[in-house]
């Protein structure tokens, strides 16, 4: 079985400024160190967090597809829909989940989380540890340890 990675996108309310999850994704053998901050890598670069996108749940599904997710394909909704947003092929690359049933989902089979907040622009990932275990080469694990975002010691970030 794979170590399942859920990348979630959140923002708070502006009413009651509660956290409310949009959106989240399944990555069914991401769920490590390296792996994971890659994902995150590719979200920050995308620049997406920094368009005019009004509605969240759309901006929070087009910072997922960055990282070559798309939503399953009951998630698809007559306002998300395909063509216009992308539908997974594969676990491996990534389903979003935007119902609140399927956001749950990927909750329960989550190993290793990372959390996305729209409002703040702070990205957590305080569930990840470095572990020379994972399952890369030597040489494989330095070049991906070389291009990832240097990130603070307590892995709390932000999209600046």
């Amino acid at each position: 079985m794979g170590q399942r990675l859920n990348i979630q996108i959140e923002a708070n309310d502006t009413d009651t400024n509660e956290t409310k999850v949009l959106a989240n994704c399944y990555y069914h053998w991401s769920g490590y160190t390296s792996s994971a901050m890659e994902l995150v890598k590719v979200i920050v670069d995308s620049g997406i967090y920094n368009l005019d996108i009004l509605d969240p749940v759309e901006k929070a599904i087009r910072l997922l597809e960055a990282t070559g997710a798309g939503l399953a394909e009951d998630e698809l909704t007559d306002t998300y829909y395909a063509p216009k947003y992308k539908v997974s092929t594969d676990r491996n690359k990534g389903l979003i989940a935007i119902s609140e049933e399927g956001k749950n989902s990927t909750v329960k089979y989550e190993e290793l989380r990372v959390t996305i907040n729209l409002t703040t622009g702070s990205i957590n990932m305080s569930d990840m540890f470095y572990d020379e275990t994972d399952e890369f080469s030597k040489e494989e694990l330095e070049t991906k340890l070389k291009n990832l975002y240097e990130l603070k010691a307590d892995l709390n970030s932000s999209f600046d």
